[in-house]
């Protein structure tokens, strides 16, 4: 968490309102690289938050070849440094894009099981993509190490998968033939925010379902001689169990700048 703009520090806010909510016994580190006071302010006094700043090194800002993600795989790199230096093995990592409108628990109860559980976004030339914006970590032996990641992009000359760190993941995980997936991770735990259908955001309920990209509509594009956007490809078109955790993920995806999460942002604006 570290933004300037009011929308996006009102995202952070949201954020925090959002996992207390939902997982109100659940320890939550918030990590930075200069000042996010006005978040620390708004939290002032709840012990279980905590807020740890980090520092990035001149090998991360070295990588610049490739699928980049400036300055955000230099953010997400140097946390899995920050990580290791903290010996923090066990985990469930959350964007600050991505709002959590559930509890945890059936995550937090089956995270041991695999050292790295994530949710598959969509094809990508000839692998699955895994959205590294919410995952778990459960290893104490370096399953993944900043340094690990590094020796990846040495070895491609580039990121080659999109976007930054998430392609040096994806990069990697393919060169280990290892698979992120689990399936009590569905895709509840990472739903995308566009076309999302927000039924219900009160007090009482929050409830979301997976928007709807029909074939006919991506076939009626093609015919135009249209180039396809990168979110029509994503796995969970119209699915109809509610999003556990609702991500706004890619350029322009944000929960303000969308008018189908209006009732939602609008309702956790008056929450913080």
């Amino acid at each position: 968490m570290e933004y300037h703009d009011s929308e996006y520090i009102d995202m952070c806010k949201i954020w925090l309102y959002l996992v207390r909510r939902f997982n109100p016994h659940a320890h939550i580190t918030v990590f930075y690289k200069n000042h996010v006071s006005d978040i620390q302010k708004y939290v002032r006094g709840i012990a279980s938050i905590h807020f740890k700043q980090i520092s990035i090194s001149s090998v991360i800002t070295a990588v610049q070849k490739g699928d980049i993600h400036i300055p955000d795989q230099f953010l997400r790199l140097a946390l899995w440094e920050q990580s290791e230096k903290m010996m923090l093995n066990k985990y469930i990592y959350v964007d600050a894009d991505a709002f959590i409108l559930a509890p945890l628990t059936p995550w937090w109860k089956i995270v041991s099981e695999k050292p790295y559980i994530a949710v598959a976004e969509r094809f990508y030339r000839n692998i699955t993509l895994y959205n590294a914006g919410i995952h778990s970590y459960c290893s104490s032996d370096g399953f993944i190490t900043a340094s690990k990641l590094l020796h990846q992009y040495e070895l491609d000359g580039k990121i080659k998968y999109p976007t930054g760190e998430q392609g040096l993941i994806n990069a990697y995980f393919e060169r280990i033939s290892y698979s992120p997936r689990h399936s009590d991770i569905t895709y509840q735990y990472n739903c995308i925010s566009k076309r999302c259908r927000v039924a219900h955001a009160t007090d009482a309920d929050i409830l979301v379902h997976a928007g709807r990209f029909p074939l006919w509509e991506k076939i009626y594009k093609k015919m135009r001689g249209r180039n396809s956007e990168w979110w029509e490809n994503w796995f969970w078109w119209g699915r109809e169990d509610p999003a556990k955790i609702l991500h706004a993920f890619g350029d322009g995806n944000k929960f303000w700048q969308l008018p189908e999460c209006n009732k939602l942002w609008s309702y956790l604006l008056t929450k913080i």
